[in-house]
């Protein structure tokens, strides 16, 4: 389902890149980079078709949008989560060359978060009692914002006001004020379609407002 994505929009935009983050509860696999941005289609193949499965009860949504915006360590004792206190350790990135970030984006690229959930984001009943501090809404837009980073949202369940929030934060809006957010079943039907659709449009637009600010 998610290969389908990335042919569908390299079928229109040959150069895109991909890469693919696993984010699960925080006792379980909180933040894994199953593959770095490549323009490889094999590698992404391989990475969608030997992603495992993790819980996905108590996802850290915010810390996993500002790592991968980043790329920088973190290390904190997490107090608030469904099991208790969580220590969270988290290597750094290691780009070569001139990429950046936690998923080590090309020089010149337009980053495109797209992130799939159906739960609530639970930043705000996390507490760091050692350590990094918990990572919200606010540090992950910053974060984004300064590697000039879009979003798009599948919702399956309660997570569009959040989805929104980020969008708003970054600038992830057409012309019309509207974001790049979608919903889907919660049995994932119509995933490629709307992720294909959703890039589409967002990178339409982004290529529009750059015409109109050269035109004056």
């Amino acid at each position: 389902m998610l290969f389908r994505s990335v042919a569908g929009v390299k079928a229109q935009i040959p150069n895109t890149g991909f890469g693919l983050v696993k984010f699960g509860t925080l006792e379980d696999q909180v933040y894994f980079i199953q593959q770095n941005i490549t323009l490889d289609t094999a590698e992404i193949q391989n990475a969608v078709t030997t992603i495992t499965s993790c819980g996905g009860a108590d996802e850290y949504h915010t810390f996993a949008l500002w790592r991968t915006a980043t790329g920088l360590p973190y290390n904190a004792t997490i107090d608030g989560s469904l099991d208790g206190t969580v220590n969270l350790s988290v290597f750094g990135s290691n780009c070569s060359g001139e990429s950046y970030g936690g998923m080590c984006f090309r020089p010149g690229s337009l980053p495109i978060f797209i992130m799939a959930s159906d739960e609530e984001f639970n930043d705000n009943d996390y507490n760091s009692i050692g350590g990094d501090p918990v990572m919200h809404s606010s540090d992950a837009i910053t974060a984004m914002n300064n590697i000039g980073a879009k979003f798009i949202g599948i919702d399956s369940g309660d997570s569009m006001n959040d989805f929104n929030t980020i969008s708003e934060g970054t600038g992830s809006k057409d012309s019309s004020g509207l974001y790049f957010n979608y919903t889907i079943s919660s049995n994932g039907t119509g995933l490629s379609d709307q992720i294909v659709s959703a890039v589409l449009n967002l990178v339409s637009h982004v290529r529009m407002n750059v015409s109109t600010r050269k035109e004056h």
